[in-house]
């Protein structure tokens, strides 16, 4: 190892997760927050936690509420995530449903309308192979799409 670089901490260490699955969680008990900023806090601190981590986080975390102003859906764990948000299982009524939780920067306006344009085509389309989008709504800066539970993946 260089001695020059001894002092840096590489970010993949134990402690380094450990300093930001703390921050996560303070930012978490700190204050009710709202399902937009629930949601922003999943997608920062889920993924980069150590796996013996990542139980407790989701214990705390979930289950997790969002209201569409008609539907109540209760969010019970995270999918996954990608380049454009979070997706999130969640029940409505008693049927799952995923939730496409999707970030739109106000300062990308082409993103929100890319989004836009996938609800609106996924919504129309009804085939064996391409999963079904039930509704989209927006919370804050972010665009939900709800879209048919596909077992298995």
């Amino acid at each position: 190892m260089d001695p020059r670089n001894a002092h840096v901490q590489p970010p993949w260490t134990h402690e380094a997760l450990e300093h930001k699955y703390q921050k996560v969680q303070y930012r978490f008990h700190c204050a009710p927050y709202t399902e937009a900023e629930s949601i922003s806090l999943i997608h920062d601190g889920y993924d980069s936690l150590p796996h013996q981590l990542r139980r407790d986080f989701l214990a705390k975390t979930f289950p997790l509420t969002i209201f569409n102003g008609f539907k109540t859906y209760v969010c019970e764990k995270p999918l996954g995530q990608g380049g454009y948000g979070t997706c999130l299982l969640a029940r409505d009524d008693s049927k799952k449903v995923a939730l496409k939780v999707c970030y739109c920067e106000p300062d990308k306006p082409h993103k929100k309308a890319l989004i836009e344009a996938e609800a609106a085509m996924a919504s129309s389309l009804k085939h064996k192979y391409v999963v079904h989008v039930q509704e989209s709504f927006d919370v804050q800066d972010l665009t939900i799409l709800v879209q048919d539970w596909c077992e298995g993946g």
